[in-house]
Parts: structure tokens; C-alpha cells; sequence
């Protein structure tokens, strides 16, 4: 395998841990914004958040909390989106034993789920009402 492949691999995982300690340290994992809520309180932002709205000005300002907070991470999907571009060139190139295969296609599966999940977080950011600006038509 070339050495840049693999520099470039841990040079992605790297990135991707210390990212990881950097948002865990300043609190910004998203839900972990609600620990301090009570069950049914997390439950209802969450309802809010698919919903697009809700008249609790309390759990709107929960809500409104953490899809900005989310929207933060737009950076992340090309992050994903480059972890599974190797991971398939990994699997093109890589050796062909089926433990290998395996892991790549697992790689690959938590790559597409990562950036799905992204995509539906901003998704779910642009329609909560008032956090994007309204479309005007001429």
C-alpha cells in the first residue's frame, strides 16, 4: 500500500479525534446541551425539532439552542465525505482478504450514515421556524 494512503488515513483519523475531544470539551455535542433537561423536556425538543416548531417558548429556545449548534458543523460533512472517499479507495485498492473487504464496507456504511445524519441535522435546521431566512419571491 503507498505510503501516502496511509499518512493520509491517519492524518483523517487524527483530525477527526481531535475534533472530536475539541467539541466534546466545550460542550457543543449537540443533545449534550440538554443533560441538565428532564426526560420529558429532551423529548419534546426532539418532537419540536421534527416538527419545525412549537409554542413552549421554553423547549423552542432548547431547540433553537441545539440546531445552532448543529449548524456549526457544516465543515463536518466534507470531513465525512472524505473519510468515505478513502475508505472506498481502500477497498479498491486494499488487499482482498474478507476481513478487510468487511471492515471497509463497514467503513463505508458508517461514512454514508455519518453524513446522512448531517445532512438531515441541517435539514431539520433550514425548516425550524425563524433560524432560516425567509425565501423571498418576486
Amino acid at each position: 500500500m503507498s505510503i501516502a494512503l496511509v499518512s493520509a488515513g491517519v492524518l483523517f483519523v487524527l483530525f477527526g479525534v481531535i475534533v472530536v475531544v475539541v467539541e466534546l470539551r466545550r460542550g457543543d455535542s449537540l443533545f449534550g446541551l440538554l443533560r441538565s433537561e428532564s426526560a420529558e423536556t429532551r423529548r419534546a425538543v426532539r418532537q419540536a425539532m421534527r416538527d419545525g416548531e412549537t409554542d413552549d417558548p421554553h423547549v423552542d429556545h432548547l431547540a433553537r439552542r441545539v440546531l445552532r449548534a448543529a449548524s456549526r458543523q457544516r465543515w463536518a460533512r466534507y470531513f465525512f465525505g472524505g473519510m468515505l472517499a478513502l475508505s472506498v479507495l481502500l477497498l479498491a485498492v486494499g488487499p482482498y482478504s474478507v476481513s478487510n473487504i468487511l471492515l471497509r464496507s463497514a467503513q463505508i456504511l458508517l461514512w454514508s450514515g455519518a453524513i446522512a445524519l448531517n445532512v438531515i441535522n441541517q435539514r431539520r435546521h433550514d425548516n425550524y421556524r425563524g433560524l432560516c431566512p425567509a425565501v423571498q419571491l418576486d
